[in-house]
């Protein structure tokens, strides 16, 4: 079981800074042992704090949505990573079936990452398996 927290309150007629100082003197001068957990929290404070922080969050909302707005025309895709002997065997699947392709579109239709279909695609240029067309 964790310490025992004894609730702060206020004495009539004293200042929450007088009433601190107060209970201040009254615990050190007592024997309250460490199984204890005083807090001592002036509500005023307290409540400033939380509309900050309450105003925080709302300006850091605005700020998500403004970002949001801004990122809503990108398009997330995860690409496979394969090695280059398996992307060279999509590249000349693809262009069985459509003649020619861009390595972009290669990768879109594969999932793959575009500049590793490019390069791949160069190599296979270089070793006459392909040949680019304009």
């Amino acid at each position: 079981m964790g310490p025992a927290k004894l609730r702060a309150f206020s004495i009539e007629g004293l200042k929450p800074t007088e009433s601190f100082s107060y209970y201040q003197s009254i615990i050190s001068s007592s024997s309250i042992g460490p199984q204890y957990h005083v807090t001592f929290i002036d509500s005023s404070i307290l409540s400033v704090e939380f509309q900050t922080l309450k105003s925080e969050i709302e300006e850091m909302k605005k700020e998500i949505r403004k970002l949001r707005e801004k990122l809503s025309f990108i398009d997330i895709i995860e690409v496979r990573d394969l090695p280059d002997e398996e992307i060279e065997k999509l590249v000349m699947e693809y262009l069985d079936k459509h003649e020619k392709g861009y390595p972009s579109e290669i990768a879109e239709e594969y999932g793959l990452d575009p500049y590793q279909v490019l390069k791949v695609m160069e190599r296979m240029e270089a070793e006459g398996k392909i040949e680019a067309v304009e």
